[in-house]
């Protein structure tokens, strides 16, 4: 102790220096990461409110990436006692600073159905370098399975029996057929493609408390929807996580109009499971909102046949009347149903054939028009075989016209010959450009935006956020009609459908090694395409013919040995005895004995 009375003793670590109350100990090392987040955070550019929003945006993503890496290390978070308890303690913080829905339920739902790959998604991207040769491609044509199910549904609407020629097996077909048969409507699909319809009387056929699954197509989901609406009905419907997000808000308001209402089985979530119920009592005039998207207007025109009686549907008020009036009344002809249109105005009669004489199954415009564009980039020809009918491909036609390509039909064959490609031949009126074919048709026109940054002509409906963000990976973006140059977005991009990465795989061949995170999602499209792009420029056929390889040798047939006292029904398939020699007249002589 000093003369004053007080300790003597230093709380900073070494012995007679002053304590300023700062810890003078050595200070814990920073890495890298660190230092550099500080200096941002502290430079003049980090204090502009962007930049602050930016920082907060990455703290987000930070807190979310923990959050799904401790729900993996805890267990099944999904499971309901563990779920319950979470979403109360959510609730409770969140009712002190809002009542949003969004906020409350939807954000909830997110966060526990939330998957994290890695912590460097650049690993796990797939890398898009195409060879920029002139290429030789010859494929087969690619199916289309949503044509396919709007056939179907027009199937189901029938009381007689029908023939659904060229249905492709995949995951969204199979989940239709699944969904049909579930609410009382058997189908059965043949190895030639053929989906048998069995014939029933649909009109008494009332569906009470069943569960339909619809999958995770948004499409099987209308068209259960309107072809139950025709009916005495009361369901469930469930599908998979991707359409529990789905807005069906439109629908909603719209199903009343129809004698039925959908209602969300989970509240304030407006994505499935919903429940259906249908009083059968429908009106003679349907008069179309603006809201309803494609797939839902096209669905309600293939459930038209199960309602049985004369309608009426007016789609002046929709911003796609024409092209969706074209496109209903082709569907219900080209199935030898009676439909006319005129003058925004789509009239339907009972009673005809069903009778598919322009099938339109086996083509799929995307996966057609991206193989088909290949030589816009590289030059060369694209033969796509198998042609079975007269498709319906005048857009795509007109859409590799502009960009010098000369589609032909030769011998059930598609050609699409290309010399040179030119950057100049670009399309830049994409106004009138169906939903599935804008993305294909965007990336031809960057042929020629990147060098020659002309206005370009969009629909009316387009997501404008959506193309500004793949346009950024090519160093532009949208300033109204005119493209610009911005800052290129060199992060993995994941893509919202098969129609957007199929048009990445194409922007590759004009800026290479883009970075695709989903590249399964064209699976359901194209099984095949990812072989056929890595081998390009020549790639090998994707489906060799095994019958003409005469040097083929038939298989011997296999052979059953049954025991004496042994009962056929606990024998195995096959018994198969060495072929050793004193093996075989060993067990001969014990036979005999």
């Amino acid at each position: 102790m000093n003369s004053t009375g007080k300790s003597d003793i230093r709380h900073s670590g070494e012995p007679g220096r002053k304590n300023t109350g700062r810890d003078s100990g050595k200070r814990p090392f920073r890495n890298n990461r660190d230092k550099s987040s500080r200096q941002e955070r502290g430079s003049s550019a980090s204090r502009t409110p962007i930049a602050e929003l930016k920082n907060i945006d990455r703290d987000i993503l930070r807190l979310i990436v923990r959050r799904v890496r401790l729900a993996e290390n805890v267990g099944n978070v999904s499971a309901p006692e563990i779920e319950r308890e979470l979403r109360a303690s959510w609730e409770k913080h969140v009712a002190s600073i809002s009542r949003d829905p969004r906020l409350v339920h939807r954000f909830f739902a997110l966060l526990q159905e939330l998957e994290i790959s890695s912590d460097a998604d650049s690993s796990f991207a797939f890398n898009l370098a195409p060879s920029g040769k002139i290429v030789k491609i010859s494929a087969p044509l690619p199916a289309n399975d949503r044509l396919a199910r709007l056939n179907l549904a027009l199937a189901a609407s029938t009381d007689r029996s029908a023939f659904v020629p060229d249905v492709p097996l995949s995951d969204a077909v199979m989940q239709c057929l699944k969904g049909f048969a579930q609410a009382g409507i058997p189908m059965h699909r043949d190895d030639d493609g053929t989906v048998t319809v069995r014939s029933m009387n649909r009109r008494s056929g009332d569906v009470f408390d069943r569960v339909v699954y619809v999958g995770s197509d948004p499409l099987n989901l209308y068209l259960q929807i309107f072809i139950l609406a025709g009916r005495l009905s009361r369901v469930k419907i469930m599908g998979e996580k991707d359409l529990r997000f789905l807005d069906l808000s439109a629908l909603e308001q719209f199903l009343p109009s129809l004698g039925s209402r959908l209602m969300p089985v989970i509240p304030g979530q407006k994505g499935v499971p919903v429940r259906l119920e249908a009083s059968a009592m429908l009106p003679d005039q349907i008069i179309l909102p603006e809201n309803l998207s494609e797939d839902m207007i096209l669905a309600l025109c293939a459930a038209l046949p199960s309602w049985h009686k004369t309608c009426t549907i007016d789609m002046s008020r929709h911003p796609d009347c024409s092209k969706l009036l074209r496109e209903a009344e082709q569907l219900l002809k080209n199935a030898g149903q009676n439909a006319f249109a005129e003058n925004s105005v789509l009239r339907f009669a009972p009673g005809a054939e069903l009778v598919f004489t322009n099938c339109d199954c086996c083509a799929n415009p995307a996966a057609c028009a991206t193989l088909l564009a290949i030589p816009a980039f590289t030059g060369g020809k694209t033969v796509l075989s198998g042609v079975r009918s007269e498709h319906n491909l005048e857009e795509i036609a007109s859409l590799l016209r502009q960009c010098g390509i000369v589609l032909t039909l030769q011998n059930n064959q598609y050609i699409a010959d290309c010399d040179s490609p030119s950057p100049q031949k670009a399309p830049l009126d994409l106004h009138d450009l169906s939903s599935n074919l804008l993305p294909i048709g965007l990336v031809l026109a960057l042929r020629r935006l990147l060098t020659d940054p002309v206005p370009i002509r969009l629909p009316e409906n387009a997501d404008r956020a959506l193309i500004n963000d793949f346009l950024t990976r090519f160093g532009l973006e949208l300033n109204g009609d005119t493209p610009t140059s911005a800052e290129t977005n060199s992060t993995p991009w994941t893509a919202p459908s098969p129609e957007w990465a199929l048009a990445l795989s194409l922007g590759a061949f004009l800026k290479p090694n883009l970075k695709l995170t989903n590249p399964g999602i064209v699976q359901a499209v194209l099984p095949w395409y990812w072989t056929l792009y890595n081998t390009l420029p020549n790639p090998k056929p994707l489906r060799p013919d095994i019958s003409s390889d005469s040097t083929q040798q038939e298989k011997p047939k296999r052979r059953r040995i049954l025991a004496k006292y042994t009962p056929e029904s606990e024998m195995p398939d096959e018994i198969v005895y060495p072929e050793d020699e004193k093996f075989r007249i060993s067990f001969h002589n014990h036979n005999h004995q």
